[in-house]
């Protein structure tokens, strides 16, 4: 009876060893994995979010500053182009409005005719941003393709209003676009995100406050900062003819089919069908057009 009780003792002993053993193996390979997905997790963004400034010397810096605003690190075409946006980005009235296409010709990527840019907008890598005939951009405005593999293009007739941000991104297995066809009106303070990919169909109204958001943050890993584990593109497609009301929120993986409305402050997370009036948080089709 001592024995066989001995003989259990052991043999519970040796179950919790190889239990603790397991648990102390599971540790260090999660902790691993996570050293490892810190090192070379790639981010869409670049540098990761949140860090403002990238490490390194000062000249390093320059450069990646150089190639943040032009999209390649050329001292001379930073020289170039900063002086053009520098000497015509400010000058008032209508007549600025004017000259600014014109002079911007030699920078931009294409540039139709009889466009007007408003003073103090914004653009980076302005040879990856392109105008069709008649385009309207209003002041302070900012068009970042963040990206010399991106696209910021917009068709004929198009009237972004002030305070708006036009902005794609790329990583290096993926290529952000935004796409806005003929005829669309952009609202005050919009938010365009590209990262994705976005296309906005003819005729469609956008109100103000409006954010189409074409990517999302990874966060599965808890022991990894969320900022560090970079964005997922997630395509976005709003027909021709679509109204989005005053502060809607648009999210990725999303088709809003052709003529349909959405109402103020809805967010619409997943596809809406042609002709469809959606309202609510998330949006819900509630009716019909016609």
């Amino acid at each position: 009876m001592h024995g066989d009780r001995k003989f259990d003792d052991q043999k519970i002993g040796w179950i919790l060893v190889k239990m603790k053993l397991k648990r102390d193996i599971k540790n260090i390979v999660e902790r691993k994995e996570a050293i490892m997905e810190r090192q070379n997790y790639k981010t869409i963004f670049h540098p990761p979010t949140g860090q403002a400034i990238p490490k390194g010397s000062f000249f390093y810096k320059f450069l990646k500053y150089v190639e943040r605003v032009t999209g390649k690190r050329s001292i001379s075409n930073f020289i170039f182009q900063g002086t053009i946006l520098t000497i015509f980005g400010g000058i008032p009235t209508i007549f600025g409005s004017i000259l600014r296409p014109m002079v911007y010709r030699v920078i931009l990527g294409k540039i139709d005719k009889s466009c007007l840019i408003e003073k103090n907008v914004r653009l980076a890598i302005p040879s990856r941003i392109f105008l069709g005939n008649r385009v309207f951009i209003g002041e302070y405005s900012y068009l970042d393709p963040k990206s010399n593999r991106t696209k910021i293009m917009l068709g004929n007739d198009v009237y972004i209003s002030r305070l708006c941000r036009l902005s794609s991104g790329s990583s290096e297995d993926y290529i952000g676009k935004i796409v806005i066809e003929d005829s669309v009106h952009v609202g005050q303070n919009c938010f365009i995100d590209g990262t994705g990919k976005l296309k906005i169909g003819k005729d469609s109204l956008l109100g103000p406050n409006v954010a189409i958001l074409s990517a999302d943050h990874e966060f599965k890993n808890p022991t990894v900062p969320i900022r560090l584990q970079g964005a997922i593109p997630k395509a976005i497609v709003i027909e021709e003819d679509v109204w989005l009301g005053a502060n809607v929120i648009v999210l990725g993986d999303v088709t809003i089919g052709k003529g349909s409305v959405i109402g103020a402050g809805s967010v619409v997370t997943k596809d809406v069908p042609s002709y469809s009036i959606a309202v609510g948080v998330p949006a819900k089709v509630i009716g019909k057009r016609g």
